[in-house]
Formats: structure tokens, sequence, C-alpha cells
């Protein structure tokens, strides 16, 4: 028998290399009607009292959505809810290629998202289905680096000193 190696070579070459690619995964995201997002690979919400964070800031958000580059990351509303997403620094992490929306659009409302600074966008709101889709294409290690939500309303008014729905989005480690 006669085995032609050349070919053997890259046939092998191909399998190796479809074998040590990873495929993406999609993270959902839900806004729940108890003011809440949670994080349904997990389990983990934030938290309905809200959390002692500062918008821009990534320290003591209670949700934290681990992901790779290649994921994507979906927001949805369950019923009884009534939630958009806040995406801190959107315009800013778009422009350096950070993600890129894959499905569902953002804008601005500069009065409503002053507190969150100027690269701030949201969704539309919606009461129940899918606000916005995004696929995380170079984002780098360390919560610094984290792409930083919020839900509009729940985020925008302070409760007891206390924010509701924040969250961060970092590299899995």
């Amino acid at each position: 028998m006669i085995v032609d190696t050349k070919y053997c070579g890259m046939v092998f070459g191909v399998f190796f290399a479809l074998l040590g690619t990873v495929a993406a995964e999609t993270h959902v995201v839900v806004g729940t009607k108890g003011h809440r997002w949670r994080y349904e690979k997990t389990g983990a919400q934030s938290t309905e009292e809200g959390d002692k964070a500062s918008p821009g800031k990534p320290a003591g958000r209670s949700l934290v959505i681990k992901v790779k580059n290649g994921d994507n990351v979906s927001f949805k509303v369950e019923t009884g809810g009534f939630h958009s997403v806040i995406l801190e620094n959107a315009r800013k992490e778009l422009k350096e290629g950070i993600w890129k929306v894959v499905d569902g659009e953002l804008a601005g409302d500069e009065k409503r998202l002053k507190k969150f600074g100027p690269d701030a966008q949201k969704t539309k709101h919606a009461e129940k289905g899918d606000l916005i889709q995004i696929e995380i294409l170079n984002l780098k290690k360390g919560v610094e680096n984290g792409i930083l939500f919020g839900c509009d309303p729940h985020s925008v008014f302070v409760k007891d000193g206390k924010l509701r729905m924040l969250g961060v989005i970092v590299l899995a480690e």
C-alpha cells in the first residue's frame, strides 16, 4: 500500500487546527421583574437592593460575566420587567473594536445618561424579549478593562445611596 505522506500531513494539520478552535459561546443576561440582571449560565444576579458602585467604575458591581473574545453576550427581558441596557463606554469601546453590535441597536440620551459619561449609550426599553446582542472582539484582561453595563431606568436613579442593576463583562482568565 502506498501512502501519500504530504496528503496525510495536510489532513492531520487541518484536523488538529480545527480541534484547537473553541466554539464561541452566547452568554444570556436577563432583566427580571425584581429589578435585577440574571446571568443564565450560573444563575448569578445583581442585587435587588443595589450596589455601592459608581458609574464608570467596575469596583463594587455584584454581577460579573466572564467571557472569551469571540463570544456573544445577549441581553433580554423576561415578562413583567421594563428595562433597557446601558453600555457605559459604548462609543469608545465600539470605536476601539472591543465589541460590536450583532443584533439590536443603541442610541444616546445625553441628558438621561449624563452620570455615566459621554460615551454611554442604551437600547430601547422593552417589557419582554431581546434587547441587544454584542460580540466580544478584543477585550483585554482585568476588571479595569471590563465592559460596564447597567439598566435604564433602574441604574439611573440612586436608591438609599446605591445603584441597582450594575454589572461588568470581563475576559475569563
